[in-house]
């Protein structure tokens, strides 16, 4: 069985015909992207991914990515960094649309930004390189100024 998007949860024929064509499209993915960062749950009937987005160097997921099956079509959220997916079909057609979704969300450039105050770091962010939005950020509090230094992390 492939390590990627496990599931504890016993699921139905079609559900796991998507997870099979979606881990085996996974197995094309950047060596940089692990199984480890994958997983998928059932809730009501829903398959939900998941792969989420790491800074090793800070151990912290920058971003999470979904995607939810209902047997017939699937769909992933929509927020501000982050374009839609949205496709039917039988569950193979349904997960090659999702791996490309994947593949394109965990190709974009990401960079950190630090923000330091007497030597010492006292903010984190991260965003999609050339985009005004962030992705996440090490205490919650919104950026005055810009970074003192920002680093490419893919």
């Amino acid at each position: 069985m492939s390590a990627w998007f496990g599931l504890v949860d016993a699921c139905n024929g079609v559900h796991e015909r998507f997870l099979v064509a979606l881990r085996e499209h996974a197995r094309d993915w950047p060596p940089d992207v692990r199984p480890q960062s994958s997983g998928a749950f059932l809730i009501d009937g829903v398959l939900t991914t998941y792969v989420d987005l790491c800074d090793a160097d800070e151990s912290s997921v920058v971003a999470s990515f979904r995607a939810e099956f209902d047997g017939s079509s699937v769909y992933a959220n929509q927020v501000a960094s982050v374009g839609g997916l949205g496709a039917a079909g039988t569950p193979e057609v349904c997960a090659a649309e999702a791996a490309r979704w994947y593949l394109q969300q965990l190709g974009r450039p990401v960079e950190r930004h630090e923000w330091f105050e007497g030597g010492q770091r006292v903010q984190v962010r991260w965003r999609f390189a050339g985009e005004s939005g962030w992705l996440a950020s090490s205490n919650g509090y919104e950026a005055a100024r810009p970074a003192d230094r920002v680093i490419a992390l893919r």
